[in-house]
């Protein structure tokens, strides 16, 4: 063996897998090293096999010094057409990989920006949506907190419908809904939110006009029953009036006092159908005021006229004494010239 010259040993293809040395497409081909013709294998590829180490290669010392005497980088193979092409199809791919990257981050950008765009609309209709609900809220806790509480205060006797003050009862137990705000992050829980605010705006406008509805009933009916009571008195002042007008005829120092409570008597009579409650008092006022004047001038009739038949009581008794006298003088007389 010449120095410098490679010697290989083939083997063939059974050996080469038994071994887990293998060889893909081979193709040999003679170069002239300096002043030497040696057989190269260009696209050898080794490769250890599936068991490590069950193999072990001895390399000729020749081997190595051929190695070390490879010719320069001028009498190396040149590219030829495959390696052009299979690095013009991996620049493609690489390029076509960065556009699909760039597509992709410029998607996600996107659908990032549309649903903040998204939150950022949900947000805004919910603060919305809560601003009406504020106000309602605050006019039903006023309504509950002043109307309603001193309708409750009006008890069952003051009523002429008691199923009134039930049902407002019940209007003012009822529970309001959960507070609601917009503290939230995602679309779905706006929309939750959303249809929490509708839900207790509807409860609201429903509960403050059935509560307002309570509330007026229990004092429509209050004013029913204090009506009811306003001319149930009335008649019996009326009443009295007529008695004490029947009493008091011919007996009075003054006839204007009862005449004049006789005409208000058929006037409070002719409004037996007032419906103001005002009214009603003011009449109730006049009536008693004359009836007081006429009590007060049959009182003082009376005391004269006692006067004047006591006087006249008197004076009979001294006639009467007079005339006692007179006989008891008269009989002594006679009674003297007999004797």
């Amino acid at each position: 063996m010449r120095d410098g010259q490679i010697i290989c040993e083939l083997f063939s293809s059974q050996r080469i897998h038994a071994m887990g040395i293998g060889t893909l497409d081979k193709q040999y081909r003679s170069e002239i090293w300096g002043d030497e013709e040696v057989t190269v294998d260009d696209k050898t590829i080794m490769y250890a096999g599936n068991e490590a180490g069950s193999q072990t290669e001895l390399i000729n010392p020749n081997e190595i010094a051929a190695m070390g005497r490879q010719p320069p980088a001028s009498h190396r193979r040149q590219p030829d057409d495959d390696d052009r092409g299979f690095y013009r199809r991996l620049a493609i791919t690489c390029v076509s990989i960065l556009a699909v990257l760039a597509v992709l981050i410029a998607v996600i950008f996107g659908i990032g920006r549309h649903h903040q765009s998204i939150i950022a609309t949900k947000r805004t209709e919910c603060e919305r949506s809560l601003v009406g609900l504020d106000d309602k809220v605050v006019a039903y806790q006023d309504l509950v907190g002043g109307d309603g509480e001193l309708a409750s205060k009006i008890a069952d006797v003051d009523v002429k419908d008691t199923t009134a003050v039930k049902q407002l009862n019940i209007e003012m137990a009822s529970e309001s809904p959960a507070t609601v705000n917009c503290d939230v992050s995602s679309v779905e829980e706006f929309e939750n939110r959303i249809a929490q605010a509708k839900a207790s705006s509807q409860w609201y406008d429903e509960h403050t006009a059935s509560l307002r509805s309570a509330i007026q009933a229990v004092n429509e009916s209050r004013h029913a029953k204090q009506m009811e009571d306003a001319h149930a008195s009335l008649e019996e002042l009326l009443r009295n009036a007529d008695n004490i007008l029947a009493s008091a005829q011919g007996h009075v120092t003054d006839e204007a006092v009862w005449n004049d409570l006789s005409k208000l008597i058929g006037e409070a009579r002719n409004r037996s159908g007032e419906t103001d409650m005002g009214r009603i008092g003011t009449l109730m006022d006049d009536l008693n005021a004359r009836m007081d004047a006429v009590e007060r001038s049959n009182r003082e009739k009376l005391r004269q006229e006692e006067q004047v038949r006591a006087e006249a009581e008197r004076k009979a008794q001294e006639a009467e004494q007079k005339r006692k006298a007179s006989e008891a003088e008269a009989k002594g007389g006679k009674n003297k010239d007999k004797h």
